[in-house]
């Protein structure tokens, strides 16, 4: 996004009143996005001209879903037994 902007490192980082080694750190990843200000953030997505919605789907995309595990067994769980209910559950048709 940066890059698309037109700004170097620096030109980023004396926009948002810090240094262009401080965005390479982010870009890197040596820092976490998730400890920048409120302000900061809102003052990067006005330099880059996007909103802040599209800058947070930058900073941090989705991972992948967290698989379902594997089942235990290759044979499926059996059904449970039927339930016998004190009263009738279908008066209509008794």
């Amino acid at each position: 996004m940066r890059l698309g902007a037109g700004l170097t490192q620096e030109g980023l980082g004396r926009a948002l009143g810090t240094t262009g080694s401080r965005i390479g750190q982010y870009e890197r990843g040596a820092l976490d996005p998730a400890s920048m200000s409120y302000g900061r953030m809102r003052a990067m997505a006005a330099t880059l001209g996007v909103t802040m919605d599209v800058l947070d789907m930058n900073l941090f995309p989705a991972g992948p879903a967290d698989p379902l595990p594997e089942p235990d067994s290759a044979t499926p769980m059996p059904e449970p037994p039927a339930r016998i209910l004190p009263w009738n559950p279908d008066p209509w048709n008794a």
